[in-house]
């Protein structure tokens, strides 16, 4: 069978995404290397969506789905129209 990665990463987190994991990661007390351990990926591919990298789109929703974000909240150019904006 193959792969479901082939192509190109399509997924990278806004500034601001980055901004949100990396202030969840101090109130946590998270290390790179534990979060990749617990969740079986490597410790690169958290490490590049840290910086804002592209990575594949179901390590990017597993990431932010262990920190608790809406990965559409997180992603750079993906709209959220069916989400109503706050008043």
């Amino acid at each position: 069978m193959a792969s479901s990665n082939r192509g190109k990463p399509s997924l990278q987190a806004s500034t601001r995404g980055v901004e949100q994991a990396l202030k969840i990661f101090k109130q946590r007390g998270l290390t790179r290397q534990g979060m990749a351990q617990t969740l079986g990926i490597d410790r690169s591919v958290v490490g590049k969506f840290l910086r804002g990298d592209k990575i594949w789109s179901q390590k990017f929703e597993e990431i932010c789905g262990f920190l608790d974000l809406p990965w559409q909240d997180v992603a750079e150019g993906v709209a959220s129209d069916s989400r109503p904006f706050p008043q």
